[in-house]
């Protein structure tokens, strides 16, 4: 599980295997298991203008209501990958919208 500035804030995306998007840390995980093969859970954090600053940055009270819902819906994910397999997952959770409330 990892954040994506590429997915807006909220979003959750399951995929299986891949390259490392510009994560280093997926990129550490490729390089130590010597294969893009495994399951990863992106959440969205939203791409700013300025990325250094806001990946140092905190959230606002907003954001972190919206990140709080998405933890709990990423534990969910990983419960249905673990009991029903990562393309159940996929369908289920690939098209989890945050309301903007």
């Amino acid at each position: 599980m990892h954040d994506d500035i590429d997915l807006a804030l909220g979003q959750i995306r399951i995929k299986f295997a891949g390259g490392d998007g510009g994560n280093k840390g997926v990129r550490s995980i490729i390089e130590t298991l010597n294969s893009p093969n495994f399951i990863r859970i992106r959440i969205g954090v939203e791409k700013q203008s300025n990325v250094t600053q806001h990946v140092l940055s905190g959230f606002s009270k907003k954001e972190k209501r919206v990140m709080e819902e998405t933890i709990e819906q990423g534990v969910e994910a990983v419960k249905t990958i673990i009991t029903h397999g990562y393309e159940k997952a996929m369908n289920r959770f690939n098209y989890f919208k945050k309301n903007d409330e």
